[in-house]
């Protein structure tokens, strides 16, 4: 048997209070749940912790995740000791076991959390090389810290990763790579084209929209789409 998935399988037994046959969360956005999962982390010790340079006042101000968190608790137990779990000192082989295991297609990196260091980075740059037939969508702040760019991009430049930087009117406009735009009013048009853009719960209820810009609002949130594809399906994000 693959070893990566006789570690997890020993790890799962040993340590089931990790719940490990959960670490790999459903959404309904994403379509069949056999093609995509994704895996997240605690917003507060992440993205949003007050020394992290992370977060924006405009991206907390419409934060679902937040919303999320503080209303369904399960999710938040689950990011919880999905913190524990990346300390871990084997965090790379239970991850490639998980992946290996669930026979996935996509991984969702952080719908909530981001990337808080360097070498958390490295640790998802080895576990992407080592499941070369899975992709890796993955949106981060993390760009604006210094200290983590340089990790970021040696691992968006992986062919299995697809690694947006989100931005909005109170970052800077990246110089390089692929630019998620959020939109908290939709006066906030960015600068540039962008891979995709998003926007508030509270604009699109009010106004369909489809571009901002002249970059493509997500499906799911330009408020014109009756029926909005499975993201395994749009693949607008998934698009080297």
């Amino acid at each position: 048997m693959n070893p990566y998935i006789n570690h997890f399988h020993q790890i799962k037994r040993e340590c089931p209070d990790l719940r490990l046959e959960r670490l790999l969360s459903t959404a309904s956005k994403f379509g069949n749940p056999d093609r995509m999962r994704a895996f997240n982390l605690p917003l507060i010790r992440t993205c949003s912790a007050p020394d992290a340079g992370i977060a924006t006042p405009s991206c907390q101000s419409v934060c679902y995740s937040r919303k999320m968190a503080e209303g369904r608790p399960a999710v938040f137990h689950r990011a919880e000791l999905n913190w524990s779990i990346v300390h871990r000192p084997d965090f790379r082989q239970v991850m490639t076991g998980a992946i290996h295991e669930a026979g996935l297609q996509i991984i969702r990196l952080h719908g909530f959390g981001d990337y808080f260091s360097s070498a958390y980075v490295e640790d998802w740059h080895i576990v992407t090389a080592l499941c070369p037939t899975v992709e890796f969508l993955s949106y981060t702040r993390a760009w604006r810290r210094p200290d983590i760019l340089p990790a970021l991009e040696a691992f968006g430049a992986r062919p299995n990763v697809h690694l947006h930087y989100s931005a909005d009117v109170d970052t800077k406009y990246p110089t390089s790579g692929s630019v998620a735009w959020l939109s908290t009013k939709d006066v906030d048009v960015p600068p540039d084209k962008c891979t995709v853009g998003f926007r508030s719960h509270i604009a699109r209820k009010f106004i369909p929209l489809k571009q901002l810009g002249n970059t493509t609002v997500c499906p799911h949130e330009n408020g014109m789409t009756h029926y909005p594809p499975a993201c395994t399906e749009c693949r607008i994000c998934l698009k080297n």
